[in-house]
């Protein structure tokens, strides 16, 4: 007589998920974070992003989190018997990735040029850096989508 097994439960949660788009994505919002620590400035005082301009950090910050959610979102979807979102992401990506370049570039020329004392430092062309990775890596992801076949 056989012995009544248990199934063994499998996880649900696949990295199949994410493309290179995603990936492209997570790295420059990473990258973007830690963009906000470094100088911004190269006036030999210390300015960062929290110092310098508050309202840019918390805007990033808020755009990173969307951003690391959107991305988790559909690997939570099968295991936690959540629905698939109603919208597309690819459009979503692109908006935010558009955004952060805005008001990067907006703070990369926010006193450059005024005087010889403000050069901007390594974490603000970082960041500006991971603002145009972000959007071409938006542009990857919108490439890569799945199309629906007309019948």
């Amino acid at each position: 007589m056989a012995r009544p097994t248990r199934e063994l439960r499998r996880p649900t949660v696949t990295m199949s998920h994410i493309g290179a788009g995603d990936f492209g994505i997570l790295i420059a919002s990473v990258l973007l974070f830690v963009a906000l620590i470094p100088n911004w400035w190269a006036s030999g005082q210390s300015f960062n992003a929290v110092k310098y301009s508050v309202v840019y950090f918390v805007i990033v910050l808020v755009l990173i989190l969307v951003t690391i959610g959107l991305i988790l979102y559909p690997l939570m979807e099968s295991e936690a018997g959540i629905r698939a979102l109603p919208f597309a992401t690819p459009p979503l990506f692109l908006s935010i990735g558009f955004l952060l370049l805005l008001i990067t570039t907006f703070e990369l020329g926010r006193y450059d040029g005024v005087g010889s004392a403000f050069r901007a430092g390594f974490g603000l062309w970082l960041a500006e850096i991971c603002c145009v990775v972000y959007l071409i890596a938006g542009l990857v992801k919108w490439g890569s989508r799945e199309r629906r076949l007309l019948t």
